[in-house]
């Protein structure tokens, strides 16, 4: 029963025919003790679920009755309760950033990207990231150690915690060109998963870690790293097929390498979208050079034929 009010409680934020009875349930449940005492039941489960419907009921009575269990929290010996906690801390940033600052949140949620559970480092990531996207105070504080710490995290977590990770990586500015090898290596495991999302962050990353990576033949050897995993992509459905033949457009402006090879790869199909024949086509025009440019009007010639192209 009581599951069940915790989730009515949830939906009542979101639901338009309930949110006229938000003042006066945020005053319940800032002072009704048997709400607040669901955060230091034995059962986790009970735990993490008081700590979701507290932080989902975004009022200043709800957040101020979160704050004592939210500290509790970031030092619960079950990961799930250590998960929501931060997913909490984002909520009540997004609601009151410096009642948050005030209260340490956020320089915990530092301390939890150092987490063993990748469930929490996934947690802590992904609110890290969400608040530094809002922020224009906040800066992630990311040394070599952590970062090291986080792409190995990567292989442990969801496809979901990997993207955040990267992301949140992307603010580590790398010392010598050792780390960012170091880095750029790691990252370059996650070019073989099969979530366009994951490959898509990965690349952004390696690229990002390439300005930092002296020697042109190493530049060279991840570029040839990352064309087939991009090319893999160009066989995926027509809506993520064009988002990374827009990321490939923005990427062979800066970095020709990637794909110099493979522009076969980018010929048409004759059932391809418009807005996909497009796109190839100026790909194709950037990536033309004396090597293959025969092959390149071979296909400009099938491409001028009605129903070839």
């Amino acid at each position: 029963l009581s599951q069940i009010v915790t989730w009515y409680v949830m939906d009542v934020p979101t639901n338009t025919n309930l949110r006229n009875a938000l003042p006066t349930l945020s005053r319940f449940v800032a002072y009704d003790i048997s709400l607040t005492q669901d955060t230091k039941d034995t059962n986790p489960l009970v735990r993490g679920l008081a700590l979701r419907t507290l932080s989902s009921i975004q009022t200043r009575n709800t957040f101020q009755a979160l704050l004592g269990p939210l500290q509790r929290a970031f030092f619960d010996k079950d990961p799930y309760v250590r998960k929501i906690c931060t997913i909490s801390v984002a909520k009540l940033h997004a609601f009151d950033p410096l009642l948050a600052e005030k209260n340490g949140f956020v320089e915990n949620l530092h301390g939890m990207i150092l987490d063993d559970n990748p469930t929490v480092v996934t947690g802590a990531a992904a609110a890290l990231f969400d608040i530094a996207e809002r922020s224009t105070t906040m800066e992630l504080r990311i040394n070599y150690s952590v970062a090291s710490k986080l792409v190995e995290d990567t292989l442990r977590c969801s496809v979901w915690g990997q993207t955040y990770i990267l992301e949140i990586l992307m603010f580590y500015v790398p010392r010598t060109s050792q780390e960012a090898e170091y880095l750029a290596e790691r990252a370059c495991l996650l070019l073989r998963q099969s979530n366009p999302s994951v490959v898509l962050t990965a690349v952004k990353f390696v690229l990002y870690l390439m300005n930092y990576i002296a020697g042109a033949e190493h530049h060279e050897v991840l570029c040839r790293r990352m064309s087939p995993m991009l090319v893999h992509l160009l066989n995926s459905p027509s809506e993520i097929q064009y988002s990374a033949l827009r990321m490939i457009l923005l990427i062979v402006q800066r970095r020709p390498l990637v794909l110099r090879d493979n522009v076969s790869s980018l010929f048409c199909k004759f059932n391809d979208p418009f807005y996909i024949k497009n796109t190839k086509l100026d790909l194709i025009c950037r990536l033309t050079h004396e090597d293959n440019a025969n092959e390149v009007l071979a296909e400009l010639k099938e491409c001028v034929v009605p129903g070839r192209c």
